[in-house]
């Protein structure tokens, strides 16, 4: 039986960030792009499927959390979840281009301080958004939480939005005010807010230009996932490569959505999609009937 079953998973993360620290930090690079979210949409199959590529460098974690949960820790950490520019420079040799290395974390789209700490780090960096039907999303937001014991509240509850706002907006004030502060409640509690996706592009759109963006939605990818994987490699300007039959990870089988919380849902994002749908100038038709 092997020991790694018995090291706690955070044990594990710093084992495998030690040898990084056998460097310097300038040894390694910073990402050339970010898959900013959304939370449930998709992330995971698109990030492991897109490192396929063989100019594509993974971070070295799925999430790294730097931009919302980890920024004190400085830029010369953050780094060291990257290649190394040695690294970069093998891939030309092998593959006529340099390596491309970024990572997923989809709580940066919605954290309010994230878009100014990315574009004082990054400010050229390539932005790419996966936006699934915040009815769909919300609903596996919800089984996610509950899956892990993070959240009790019924459903019908947890998709009232004045419960919403009542158990959050008093850590969100903090945050606004306290940038170090950290909220539990913003993280995973909030199964409305995450799906008003345009007030969120709009707090993005402040900082950097719209061509910086890559915006899909989740049901593009999962129809044809080689199809969306090659346009993303013409985004981030990486040779023409044909994808292998892509996978899906990171699913949860859960109960079916019943039609009532449908109902519910979509009447509650139809003026927020709508906002959505007049900011990219494309409609995603997202439970567009009444």
């Amino acid at each position: 039986m092997s020991i790694k079953r018995f090291i706690p998973r955070s044990m594990k993360v710093h084992l495998r960030r030690l040898p990084r620290y056998l460097k310097p930090a300038s040894a390694y690079v910073l990402p050339d792009y970010l898959i900013i979210g959304v939370q449930k949409g998709g992330t995971t199959s698109f990030d492991i499927n897109l490192a396929r590529h063989p100019c594509i460098r993974r971070s070295l974690l799925q999430e790294v959390h730097y931009f919302d949960n980890s920024h004190q820790r400085g830029p010369d950490w953050y780094r060291r979840h990257f290649h190394t520019r040695e690294e970069s420079d093998r891939c030309r040799q092998d593959q006529g281009h340099p390596a491309v290395t970024g990572e997923s974390t989809p709580y940066y789209i919605f954290h309010p301080h994230v878009p100014q700490r990315v574009h004082g780090l990054l400010p050229d960096v390539r932005l790419i958004v996966l936006l699934r039907n915040p009815v769909d999303r919300a609903y596996s937001h919800y089984h996610h939480e509950r899956r892990f014991d993070w959240d009790d509240v019924p459903i019908e509850k947890a998709f009232d939005p004045e419960f919403e706002e009542q158990r959050v907006r008093p850590e969100l004030e903090r945050m606004l005010e306290d940038p170090t502060f950290y909220s539990y409640a913003h993280q995973h509690y909030t199964y409305l807010a995450r799906g008003r996706y345009a007030e969120q592009l709009r707090r993005w759109f402040e900082f950097f230009p719209r061509e910086q963006f890559l915006i899909l939605p989740s049901q593009s990818f999962y129809s044809d996932m080689s199809a969306c994987l090659r346009r993303v490699c013409e985004f981030l300007g990486l040779p023409a490569y044909e994808f292998p039959v892509a996978e899906k990870r990171n699913t949860n089988v859960y109960s079916k959505i019943e039609p009532e919380t449908r109902q519910h849902l979509a009447a509650y994002y139809r003026p927020f999609n709508e906002d959505l749908y007049e900011l990219l100038g494309e409609s995603f038709d997202w439970d567009t009937n009444p």
